[in-house]
Formats: C-alpha cells, sequence, structure tokens
C-alpha cells in the first residue's frame, strides 16, 4: 500500500511546539530577523534522533547516515 502523507496525524501538543518554535525571532540587525521553519524544525530533530541512535547502538550505518545528512545540511 502506498504511503499517503495525508495521513500523517501530529499530535497537538508537538503542533504547539513546531509553532511556537517557529514564531522566535532573533534580531540580527536594524530591520533584518533570523527565524526557523516548520520542516527545518523537524529536520534537525530527526538530524539529532539519527545521531542519539548512533551513539546508543553504535551501529555503524547510523553513523554514516547522520554524517551524510550533517555534510547535507552544511553545505
Amino acid at each position: 500500500m502506498a504511503y499517503d502523507p495525508a495521513d500523517l496525524r501530529l499530535p497537538p501538543w508537538l503542533l504547539r511546539l513546531f509553532d511556537a518554535l517557529v514564531r522566535v525571532r532573533l534580531p540580527v540587525g536594524p530591520k533584518w530577523r533570523l527565524g526557523l521553519t516548520r520542516p527545518g524544525v523537524m529536520y534537525a530533530l530527526a538530524l539529532f534522533g539519527i545521531w542519539a541512535a548512533a551513539f546508543y547502538s553504535g551501529n555503524n550505518l547510523l553513523y554514516l547516515c547522520g554524517s551524510v545528512l550533517l555534510a547535507i545540511s552544511l553545505m
């Protein structure tokens, strides 16, 4: 059966957390502000989860996956 992204239901507390993180704005200059996006927060949390699983399990494939994703995100 094909995966339908519309079937993904996130819990309300997680959506509120995402919205709170997205609302955070860091002033950089007089008219410049940096902020986060919901996909960016999800990507960072997924990357954190991969590294946590790699450190916990010692699985070299998870280390490789985390390293590749980190390298892609830093490019």
